[in-house]
């Protein structure tokens, strides 16, 4: 790997060639307070500046002057720890407008938070900064029937990852109401889920719940312990009741049942009075239902066997085409489901393509809660939808499926939430999975190549073409963006926004590819950015590649330009970006020395490794300091280029680009190196970053 410039410098500017200054030591190094004291007397209230009186020229390039500090945290055991991390002094903070030529006579700003939990040898320490909890959530569905095993995901981030692993540990835990059983997961790993569309980077235990009653429901919760922090800052599902938030996970514990669920096949030629549910496949399959309606209530006559419910059973569809329909009042009547929820999939001796469920000329209501589609073909044949009960809303499971929506352009959804965990979407027309009235509350391991609005709340493992950066392709609507995650996506004609109108309090933009390929200007990434009145507080953007010109996908963040609003963005932390530009607006272009709530990122606190092929738009858009081992292109018209193995984005300010390229770099790329310390293990591809010295962008 060949030299890279250090930290915050614009190419064309005097540098020094460095790796990773100012980066935290290796995750697992722990020990008591350090030595020697730093050259200034106290840590501000605000974390990220320090009053130094007087202070002598600094250079973080040339001569970098270390911060050696102790921070209370976690060890990968999940035990409390004191690790020992260096931050780095970076640049004399100047005053607001309209001094801002003239530096303030004694603050200096910081490479990162110090906490107040934080300590440091001879100086006092004011911060009341908080480390905070993770942005964490589940990427597997629940209420499923399972045996003596129960699979758990989870994706988690934090602004102080270490070490290649986002956090120190999880605990995973699973109780039945009178015994609990658990499990520590403390490296992060790739799922081997294979609908994904890119390597999802996870923390994913098989946890044996074999000792739990049987059968039982059963209740999963999970402790996301973060490398620094205190017992606040570790983030716990049992303590959420927000349904598709990071909050308890339901599962019921039945082994005869999961080892051999009672079975209703349907086929053209069947019969809904004559039809068999079995257990055994052969004896099921041998005489099959109708209808799917006819194999449901099948399933629940036969209460000898099922208990007349039909929690973890199976309507297995032939070859043919077959109507979803509805279920009346009288077909439920003394219920039809506790816990755990029906599948519809197809006959495993019949191909996905050959099976198809029909819905949509009539709504398919089933009248309760859990419903699973697994494996199989849907055909929208209008524009009625999943209807659950304004009373009982249905959970609905999208499994390892293809979904032809025929070019309907309404939601698929009515009193229904949505979880996609596998589909090839085709034909989607402009909204079926949107930010509507009803929640998408995961969308894993999407194929789209028609453009089509997509809800951006927990969004993973998809690729998403088609696009043409319009503002309802991908957005959270109405509803707020607190812990939202978008991670391990490839986007083309995409946006990525999060911060527009709540305050948001934990997003996560982590290793995704944004191609940019429209010849009009916009935002690749949005930040609470133009005119929005919401700040932002712990938003972390890791290793994210966009692709475009200038501002043609540019990166719009943490502004504070708001004429009517004042906004504070706090413990925001990027690293390891490939950005096409940067911007970030305060006092400066606002003519306002009150609008300094951008200042913590426009000084680089919590940035490092960043890449940026373009300047920013103008001096009044740009950074005081592009972060720790940044390098930043000089001008607005020919990019310092990352060597994109193949690219197709836009390529000037009037030529789009075709879309649809490769955006893997060349091994001579300046892009690679810049990240001192990694902060995933895995790129968007799932080869192994090393531990020190990872490229920038979404692969390695």
């Amino acid at each position: 790997m060949g030299s890279v410039p250090s930290v915050g410098v614009r190419i064309g500017e005097s540098m020094q060639f460095q790796i990773g200054m100012g980066f935290s030591r290796p995750a697992h190094a722990a020990s008591g307070p350090v030595t020697p004291a730093a050259p200034f007397s106290a840590v501000n209230a605000d974390g990220w500046t320090v009053t130094y009186p007087s202070p002598p020229a600094i250079d973080p390039m040339g001569a970098p002057v270390p911060v050696p500090l102790s921070r209370a945290g976690f060890a990968a055991e999940g035990v409390p720890t004191t690790h020992t991390d260096t931050l780095t002094l970076t640049k004399r903070v100047r005053l607001p407008y309209p001094n801002q030529a003239v530096l303030s006579a004694s603050t200096v700003a910081l490479s990162d938070y110090v906490y107040a939990t934080d300590s440091i040898a001879g100086v006092t320490n004011l911060s009341v900064a908080v480390s905070p909890k993770p942005i964490a959530n589940w990427v597997m569905t629940d209420r499923r029937v399972v045996g003596d095993m129960v699979t758990l995901e989870v994706v988690a981030f934090h602004r102080n990852a270490r070490g290649g692993d986002q956090v120190a540990c999880i605990e995973f835990s699973a109780t039945d109401g009178t015994a609990t059983v658990t499990t520590l997961v403390n490296a992060s790993s790739v799922s081997p889920r294979p609908s994904d569309r890119n390597a999802v980077v996870v923390y994913r235990c098989d946890l044996d719940v074999s000792t739990l009653a049987n059968p039982a429901v059963i209740t999963c919760n999970a402790k996301v312990y973060p490398w620094i922090g205190s017992a606040a800052s570790v983030r716990d599902s049992a303590a959420s009741g927000i349904a598709r938030g990071f909050s308890p996970r339901v599962f019921v514990r039945n082994t005869a049942r999961h080892a051999t669920p009672p079975l209703a096949y349907v086929a053209t030629g069947g019969n809904d009075t004559t039809g068999v549910v079995s257990t055994a496949p052969a004896t099921a399959s041998a005489q099959p239902f109708a209808t799917v309606l006819g194999a449901i209530k099948g399933l629940k006559a036969q209460s000898a066997m099922t208990g007349g419910r039909i929690d973890g059973c199976e309507v297995r569809l032939g070859a043919g085409t077959f109507l979803a329909g509805s279920l009346s009042s009288a077909d439920i009547l003394g219920g039809i489901q506790d816990n755990a929820a029906l599948t519809i999939t197809r006959d495993p001796n019949v191909a996905k393509s050959a099976a198809i469920l029909t819905f949509g000329a009539a709504a398919f209501r089933t009248r309760f809660p859990y419903l699973r589609i697994a494996d199989c073909t849907i055909q929208r044949t209008g524009t009625l939808a999943f209807q659950g009960e304004t009373t009982l809303p249905m959970q609905l499971v999208l499994d390892d499926i293809v979904f032809d929506n025929n070019a309907h352009n309404a939601s698929i959804l009515n009193s229904t939430a949505l979880y996609v965990y596998g589909c090839d979407l085709r034909n989607a027309g402009s909204s079926p999975l949107s930010a509507a009235a009803n929640e998408v509350r995961l969308v894993r391991g999407l194929l789209n190549v028609s453009g089509a609005a997509i809800e951006n709340w927990l969004v993973v493992g998809c690729a998403l073409s088609g696009g043409a950066h319009g503002t309802t392709q991908f957005s959270a609507g109405t509803r707020s963006s607190n812990g939202a995650i978008c991670a391990f996506n490839t986007f083309s004609g995409y946006r990525v926004i999060y911060g527009g109108l709540q305050e948001v309090v934990s997003c996560a933009v982590v290793q995704n590819v944004i191609e940019y390929f429209s010849a009009t200007s916009n935002t690749g990434i949005g930040a609470s950015a133009d005119s929005a009145p919401a700040s932002l507080m712990h938003a972390v953007i890791f290793h994210n590649t966009v692709a475009g010109f200038w501002n043609h996908g540019r990166t719009n963040a943490f502004y504070d330009e708001t004429p009517t609003i004042a906004r504070s963005h706090s413990l925001m932390a990027s690293k390891g970006n490939i950005h096409v530009s940067v911007n970030t607006k305060g006092d400066v272009f606002l003519l306002d020395g009150t609008r300094t709530g951008n200042w913590p990122y426009s000084y680089g606190v919590g940035v490092a490794g960043e890449f940026h092929q373009f300047d920013a738009a103008s001096a009044s858009f740009r950074q005081e300091f592009a972060g720790l081992g940044s390098i930043v292109g000089t001008g607005t018209t020919t990019p310092l280029s990352p060597q994109f193995l193949a690219p197709a984005h836009t390529v000037s300010s009037t030529v789009a680009g075709a879309g649809g390229g490769n955006y893997r770099i060349a091994p001579a790329s300046p892009a690679k190196g810049l990240v001192g310390e990694s902060v995933l293990r895995f790129d968007l591809s799932g080869s192994a970053r090393p531990v020190t010295g990872s490229a920038s962008g979404a692969y390695e």
